[in-house]
Formats: C-alpha cells, sequence, structure tokens
C-alpha cells in the first residue's frame, strides 16, 4: 500500500469535472494510494456568459489549477484535456492521459416537433469550431451562444426556440445523459484531444508521476500528442476553428499505423482548409506538425489574420455598448469590493495593485497573452513588417550556414522544397530557432544566445573558411565583421525584408516590450522614450539604451520570460 503520503488531486468544481476527478480518484485508490480531492472554481466557471472565443485567453478552466500545483496546494490535476493550452507552465508537465472516451459531438434536439431544414434553423454552440463547421454544413442556419454546465445547458436548450444545441457526446455520456432526442455528428472533425482526460503534475514530483503513469493509456496519449500537435503549429488555441482527430489502428499483418484528419476553417465558416493522411505509428511524432504545414500552405495563416483582426474590431465595438445587466452588476459588486479593499492598503502595496498599461512591438498568441497578471493591460502591435524573399537556388550550395531567426527558416521552406535542403554544418542562434531548424532542415552544430556570441565562437572553433549567413534586410554588422576579421568569408544571403512600421501609439502606457532591435528602431520613429523598456536579450537592449533610461533584459531570450521579468516588475 503507498498510504504515506495522500495524493492531493485538482480539479473545476462542475459535475462533470468532478466526475473526472472521481475516476482519477477512484483509479489511484485501486492501485493502494491515498486520494483527497479539491475543487478549484475557475474563470471559465465563474463567466458564464460570454463566449470562450471572445475571452481572449486560453487556459481559461486551467490557469487557476496551474496556480494551485505551483503554490503545492495540490499534487495533480485533472483537466478535459481540450480545455489545456498546448504550452504548459513552467514545471508543469503531463503526467497520465487516460483512455480516451467517445471522441465525437451531438446534435440535442429541443423536441421531435421541432425540425431543421436546408434553409431554416437556429442551433446553439459556444464552441468557436463547432459554430464554423455547422456554417460551412449549413451556411442558410443561425448559429447562437450556449454557455454553462452540461446540466445548464440542457435546461437553456429546453427553454429556447432553437431547434438544437452540440454537446460533446463523452460529457453526457459520462454524467448518464442517455437522451434519445439526439443526432451524432460524425462529419464534424472534433476539437483536439476532445474526449481524453489528462492528469498534470509538478515535474519534480517523482512520487507522484510514478502513480500517474501506471494510468497512462499509451494509444491515447499518442493520437493526443499529434492532434494537439496540430494545433500548436496553427498556433490556434481557443480563438481559431481548428479541428483534429488521430486514430491508432493495429493489425498483426501490417504492424500498426495511425489515420489522422485536421480542419481549420474561417468563422463564417465559409473557408476551409483539410488534410487527411495515414502513416506508419513510427512516424507519428511528426505527423500533427507535418500536417498543419499543409494546412498552413494552403493559405490558413491568411484566414486567420483576418479573422483575428475582425475580431477585435467587434471587441472594440462591444466596449463601447453597455454590457448584460447581470454582468454589469457583478462587476459593480467587485468593483465596490475592490475599493473598500484599496482603502486599507498602505500607499506602496496601493501602488502596486492599480493596472498599468504596457505595449508590445509584436503581437502575442492566446497563450502567451495568458501569461500576463490581471493587472496589466497589454496592448500588442507588430512595430516590424517580415515579407519572404526569394532565395536563389546557388545560395544553398554549401556546406556551412548561419540561421538566426526562424524567419529566415520560414524563406528557405517557401523557396525550396523541404528535401532539396540538406546542409552539412548549421549554426543558429537562439533555442527556439534551433528547435525549428532541427526540425525542418537538419542537426545543428551548435547555437549561442546571440550573433555576436555566435560569431566570437565561429572565429575560434570553425573549420571552414566560408559560411552563408540567411539573414535580414535590416540586420546588425557584429557577426560578419568579427568573422572578416579572422578572414572567414561570409556570403550574406537577404532571407526576408524587415520593414518598421513606426507605429504610434495612442493613450498612456507605461512600458514597452522589445523583441529586437529594429523593433526599438521601429518604436521610437514616433513615440516618446519616457517609458520603461523591457528586452529579450542584451542586443535588443543595448539598442534601447540609446533612448530610454529604465532598460530591463529578460534573463534567458524568449518571450515567456519577457512576460515573466514584466510580472515580476509589476507584481
Amino acid at each position: 500500500m503507498n498510504n504515506a503520503v495522500r495524493i492531493r488531486i485538482g480539479t473545476r468544481a462542475s459535475e462533470l469535472a468532478l466526475w473526472q476527478a472521481g475516476l482519477v480518484k477512484e483509479s489511484l485508490e485501486e492501485l493502494g494510494y491515498s486520494t483527497v480531492i479539491i475543487p478549484i472554481k475557475s474563470t471559465g466557471d465563474i463567466e458564464l456568459v460570454t463566449p470562450l472565443y471572445e475571452m481572449g485567453i486560453t487556459g481559461i478552466f486551467t490557469k487557476h489549477l496551474d496556480a494551485a500545483l505551483l503554490d503545492a496546494k495540490i499534487d495533480i490535476a485533472v483537466h478535459s484535456m481540450k480545455d489545456v493550452p498546448t504550452a504548459l507552465p513552467e514545471n508543469i508537465v503531463q503526467a497520465a492521459v487516460l483512455e480516451r472516451a467517445n471522441v465525437h459531438d451531438v446534435l440535442i434536439y429541443r423536441d421531435a416537433d421541432n425540425v431543421l431544414t436546408k434553409y431554416d434553423g437556429k442551433v446553439a454552440t459556444g464552441s468557436l469550431r463547432r459554430k464554423a463547421q455547422w456554417l460551412n454544413r449549413h451556411p442558410k442556419h443561425e448559429v447562437v451562444g450556449l454557455r454553462g454546465n452540461v446540466n445548464t445547458r440542457l435546461k437553456k436548450l429546453e427553454d429556447s426556440d432553437w431547434n438544437g444545441a452540440i454537446f460533446a457526446k463523452a460529457g453526457l455520456e459520462r454524467l448518464g445523459k442517455a437522451l434519445d432526442n439526439h443526432m451524432d455528428l460524425d462529419w464534424m472533425v472534433p476539437a483536439p484531444a476532445q474526449g481524453a482526460i489528462m492528469i498534470s503534475a509538478r515535474q519534480d514530483d517523482e512520487f507522484v508521476l510514478e502513480a500517474c503513469a501506471k494510468l497512462n493509456h499509451e494509444d491515447s496519449e499518442i493520437c493526443t500528442f499529434v492532434e494537439r500537435d496540430f494545433l500548436r503549429t496553427l498556433e490556434g488555441g481557443c480563438t481559431a476553428p481548428i479541428g483534429a482527430l488521430a486514430t491508432v489502428k493495429h493489425n498483426l499483418l501490417l504492424g500498426g499505423h495511425i489515420d489522422f484528419t485536421g480542419v481549420l476553417l474561417s468563422r463564417d465558416g465559409q473557408k476551409k482548409f483539410e488534410i487527411s493522411k495515414t502513416v506508419k505509428l513510427s512516424e507519428a511524432k511528426t505527423l500533427g506538425k507535418e500536417c498543419a504545414e499543409n494546412i498552413i500552405a494552403q493559405g490558413a495563416k491568411d484566414v486567420m489574420r483576418a479573422d483575428a483582426e475582425l475580431a477585435a474590431q467587434q471587441m472594440a465595438r462591444q466596449a463601447l455598448t453597455p454590457v448584460n445587466p447581470a454582468v454589469q452588476k457583478r462587476a459593480e459588486a467587485g468593483a465596490k469590493k475592490k475599493d473598500k479593499t484599496r482603502a486599507v492598503l498602505p500607499k506602496d502595496m496601493e501602488e502596486k495593485s492599480r493596472r498599468v498599461t504596457l505595449v508590445s512591438t509584436r503581437k502575442l498568441n492566446d497563450i502567451q497573452m495568458g501569461m500576463v497578471r490581471n493587472s496589466i493591460r497589454l496592448e500588442g502591435l507588430d512595430f516590424i513588417e517580415t515579407v519572404f524573399m526569394k532565395i536563389p537556388p546557388e545560395a544553398v550550395r554549401t556546406d556551412s550556414m548561419i540561421i538566426t531567426s526562424q524567419a529566415s527558416v520560414w524563406s528557405l521552406l517557401a523557396s525550396f522544397p523541404r528535401l532539396n535542403l540538406r546542409f552539412k554544418n548549421i549554426y543558429c542562434v537562439g533555442d527556439k530557432t534551433k528547435t525549428m531548424v532541427e526540425e525542418r532542415l537538419g542537426r545543428v552544430l551548435y547555437t549561442a544566445p546571440t550573433s555576436r556570441e555566435l560569431a566570437l565562437y565561429l572565429a575560434k572553433n570553425m573549420g571552414g573558411r566560408a559560411v552563408t549567413y540567411f539573414c535580414s534586410t535590416l540586420r546588425r554588422d557584429d557577426l560578419p565583421d568579427i568573422l572578416a576579421q579572422r578572414h572567414i568569408k561570409v556570403t550574406e544571403i537577404p532571407a526576408y525584408e524587415t520593414k518598421l512600421t513606426g507605429h504610434k501609439i495612442d493613450g498612456d502606457f507605461e512600458g514597452v516590450m522589445f523583441y529586437s532591435p529594429s523593433g526599438v528602431r521601429s518604436y521610437v520613429q514616433a513615440n516618446s522614450f519616457d517609458k520603461t523598456a523591457f528586452c529579450i536579450g542584451e542586443t535588443t537592449a543595448h539598442a534601447a539604451r540609446t533612448y530610454f533610461k529604465d532598460v530591463h533584459t529578460a534573463k534567458h531570450p524568449t518571450i515567456e520570460h519577457v512576460l515573466q521579468m514584466v510580472n515580476t516588475y509589476y507584481g
């Protein structure tokens, strides 16, 4: 028996979430572990009016559980895996995926006489994915929003004039809702990891990780990895209509293989990008990413960008209109409570508790935005526009190459078939660039955190006397100058054009987040320098110090560490 330590199971407080936590509790106790369930309210459970895709963040059902896990208030967290962001917080890992339940969606009818026709129908769902796929199939229908737990949504359907509402079949089955008036939507591609239950834990908790590993279902783990890798590559989160379904099949003669279908749609359902592929089970690791890249090559990014801009405009208009009275009443009550609290705070704490506004010189994705403290209002604008350039064939006939950004990788992939890009020696700047290069081009021989450090390394250690440098039209001279001093020939190939947008920021703000010297140069064209500058690395900080007095540099050159620095500074 493993009774020496009681495993505290964190979960949302909804009926379905508690059922899932109960399943984990029962499974662990059958193995001899002592457990206790600790329910925790999430933002997604508290705010039940706004559709999820309008709330602007991912991880809305998981962030409170993540915080409890990191604060050691719980030992594991149990999630519906489709609600979990593809990037987990630092020191939190996936501990197990339970055997997956039914993956499909179903349409529940309000009553037998309320029949949908080709030209007339009203269907409810809170899912952007379900809405887009329904409108793609039934463009004449109306789709309305629907939030709440399963019982609440069923009651809203019963009291409505809708023809029906869409639910996940797994949730209905887990709660014993065996409804006769339903239709299986086998044509609708489910959300990535739909029907799967995931357990997360702290990375350093070996006891808990060992216990949870005994509950892991390998085929479910493989399938959900492929689906979430597809989602991760598209960077859709909860704000794009993305569906993915992977299925493992075992054959005694042919061995294991995996079938995959992925889909991305415009929010109105009018545009649809789809891919289906079958590979050997041994190739599953790259399947999701490769299928996502196929979708991107079809033009999906342009559709996502246009939808995001339209959504931002709609949210801006909504900010100027009256809100739902019930929501307004709750907000006013919360504001009064905060005012009372603020009145007794010491002055220094009062300063820290106020809301601050920052500007990011590039737009961040939903996962990154979800990392920002609630006390920080973050406005993101792209101060740099990247245009990929056509790279001549002779430029890639080289043994040694330098890549300092992911943009160069995308430019190479856009210019040449992937199989034609094979290099003997590849040198990189930044871990993320290295990861992308090794996934798409080949093994990286050496990686440095900055261009200057890479140049110094190559000057001492490079075996050959020539290297090809794939760079931007705007770049610093450190790297080629240092190598030239050591008589190493550098052939510079402009892989992409960097344009400075020079946006003028209206309104008051206190700080600016910079990710490159070019971003600094773009910002200073039209904005003041009496702000706090938060920089991704020392090269960017060096450029910022030319203009700003208060400059801070992240411990590691990643966007996530910039966000961590900002959270700490205003914490």
